[in-house]
């Protein structure tokens, strides 16, 4: 499995060795977050701050109190020595400057860096990645600097007569939930293009769906659920859960794990290199023997921080952490090119291999790469060889870029806000962020015309599949980890209820009967089918996918606990991005919802989530510019 000299020579060259943006003193803005739990309360050590951080008006209720008083850390930021920053918003070729939440044109410029060639907006084409950050509640609203998210327009309405198939691809990052918690903590609303909310929903744990059964003849169990809709009493609600077999750690297949580590100067602050130590420190301690474990660095040039050690050599493994220190700029792709020579070493088909990235994001590639890192990405993965990507700190933070490379890679991707999140996902769901449990996971709705007037599916916007798209074996799609939850919902109108949005005009010159007649089955049972829902997955390693279908009942029912959650959670997101969407629904609102739900929180994910929605709420409510 080595990449030939050739190949590799040819892609070093391609990339270009120049380096980019980083400079040896960390330059770049950021400020330090929380390393350590959030509902412990830790002595903050003070420094000196070269820029305050916006005034936030008082608070308003004692839950926000706590969480502020538990959560303030002082910032430590360098100077900052550009105090716009053009992003490139959607398709425009006009660059757009945000300030202060306030966005407005500006002049065009040239997207190519002056110090590397690097083409900015040709990589961000390349990968699908926007820019920017909006909404209103601008006191509040935090700033974009020199963070990048991909700007994405919701699901509108669509009819089951024109549209009657929605088909995606599964989805479990979960690093949108992470990253706006970390903006809600520090007091501030997340910009509304960081508020993807299929990964806030798929970030917690559904009881329901632990419980589910797994067929040993398909990989994935899956649950469905028709409710009202809390937001909109007329409308409903459909509930779609799936889930792998669970398998703890110590079963996993023997490990091969490259972690490919950013040490350029952006990544110097405790919440980004040091918070990577601490999670590395908390995993190595997990290792087995069969395990192997290699450290490659990258700033302005890679280097070979561990060889493949196994696991229970644990003298070596930590001295080897303990020495990676940040400096430099960020050329990251020769160390990529290095961390899959080591990851082809020790790979086979009995073992996970996995590279695992680690850095904010300022992933600079060189001239004329994008596309070569891309083919790279996809052939390893075709070889066996996965990219998980995981995010850290704040300021230079280029989610969109790391989720674009971990699903080319088909790996996961997450942001680690807290010692907290870095035990959860390289140690607690250690299995699930690395074992396959079922590949290529595609779902295909058919909604029943007799019953549904209009349908939307909320979120998973940047995962959308053409219809025959669910049918083709060659189409890439989402995996699933062992034991991964993933919910999808969707809300209907059903027939009978006036559509919020005035009805099209009557075709001129085609008869409307081909698109308003009656549907042609009148069998009955299918009458009493609000939609049908197929799934299809590949055992991992399998060429060919298995389906599975499950006929959706017309009767609402009671909303389970799981429902409940994953409604209130997405009312949450929906407000948080200021959706149009959101119908009767407010932050109380949503804590009603939250609050009636009777069921275990053993991780204390939903107090938490609670503790958020009123922070949130406060932080509206005291806006000085809504006064």
């Amino acid at each position: 499995m080595n990449i030939s000299a050739t190949r590799t020579i040819s892609i070093l060259l391609a990339l270009g060795l120049t380096a980019c943006n980083d400079s040896d003193d960390g330059s770049t803005p950021t400020p330090t977050e929380r390393t350590r739990d959030h509902a412990v309360a830790e002595p903050a050590e003070e420094t000196e701050e070269a820029e305050k951080p916006e005034e936030v008006e008082e608070i308003g209720s004692p839950d926000q109190a706590e969480i502020a008083a538990e959560t303030q850390t002082p910032r430590t930021e360098e100077p900052i020595t550009e105090p716009l920053q053009e992003v490139v918003i959607g398709d425009s070729e006009t660059p757009v400057v945000v300030e202060n939440s306030e966005v407005f044109e500006a002049e065009p410029t040239d997207s190519r860096s002056k110090e590397s060639g690097f083409d900015s907006n040709a990589w961000n084409s390349a990968i699908g990645l926007g820019g920017g950050a909006g909404g209103k509640f601008g006191g509040s609203r935090a700033r974009a600097g020199n963070e990048e998210y991909s700007r994405f327009e919701e699901h509108g309405w669509q009819s089951p007569l024109k549209t009657p198939l929605s088909t995606f691809a599964t989805d479990v990052d979960t690093a949108s939930w992470t990253n706006a918690r970390r903006f809600l903590l520090d007091a501030q609303l997340p910009p509304v293009e960081a508020v993807r909310i299929e990964e806030f929903v798929n970030f917690f744990r559904y009881p329901g769906l632990s419980a589910l059964p797994i067929d040993r003849d398909f990989p994935v169990a899956v649950a469905t659920e028709v409710v009202a809709c809390p937001w909109q009493p007329a409308h409903l609600l459909l509930r779609v859960g799936m889930a792998t077999e669970r398998i703890d750690a110590e079963d996993l297949p023997p490990l091969n794990l490259v972690f490919l580590i950013d040490t350029s100067g952006s990544m110097r602050p405790d919440n980004k290199l040091g918070l990577v130590q601490r999670g590395l420190r908390l995993m190595v301690p997990t290792l087995r023997g069969v395990d192997r474990i290699a450290i490659v660095t990258y700033a302005g040039n890679a280097a070979v921080q561990l060889e493949p050690t196994t696991g229970d050599r644990n003298q070596e493994i930590l001295p080897a952490i303990d020495r990676l220190t940040a400096g430099g700029s960020t050329h990251g792709s020769a160390g990529i090119l290095t961390a899959y020579e080591l990851a082809a070493r020790h790979a086979g088909e009995e073992t996970i291999n996995r590279v695992v990235l680690c850095t904010d994001g300022d992933f600079n590639v060189g001239v004329s790469s994008e596309e070569e890192l891309t083919a790279l990405i996809e052939e390893q993965r075709d070889r066996g060889v996965y990219l998980t990507a995981l995010g850290f700190g704040t300021g230079n933070f280029k989610g969109a870029k790391l989720e674009a490379l971990a699903d080319h890679g088909n790996g996961n991707y997450a942001y680690v806000d807290s010692i907290t999140e870095a035990r959860r996902v390289l140690v607690e769901d250690r299995a699930s962020t690395l074992l396959v449990a079922a590949q290529d996971v595609k779902v295909q709705i058919e909604f029943n015309p007799s019953l549904v007037g209009r349908y939307r599916q909320i979120g998973y916007e940047n995962r959308a599949l053409a219809a025959e798209d669910f049918n083709d074996d060659r189409k890439d799609a989402g995996d699933l980890g062992a034991g991964h939850q993933v919910t999808a919902l969707y809300e209907i109108i059903p027939v009978g209820v006036e559509p919020p949005a005035p009805p099209v005009d009557p075709l001129r010159y085609q008869p409307e009967a081909e698109h308003e007649s009656e549907p042609a089955t009148t069998d009955e049972a299918r009458r009493n089918e609000l939609a049908f829902v197929k799934v299809r997955a590949k055992r991992p390693g399998a060429a060919t996918s298995e389906r599975r279908e499950f006929p959706v009942g017309a009767e609402p029912t009671d909303p389970s606990p799981d429902t409940r959650l994953a409604a209130g959670i997405a009312g949450f997101a929906m407000l948080l991005r200021d959706s149009s969407f959101a119908g009767q629904l407010d932050w109380d609102g949503v804590l009603r919802l939250l609050e009636s739900i009777d069921s275990p929180d053993p991780r204390g994910d939903r107090a938490e989530l609670e503790r958020l929605v009123r922070a949130a709420r406060d932080l509206v409510q005291t806006d000085p510019r809504d006064r």
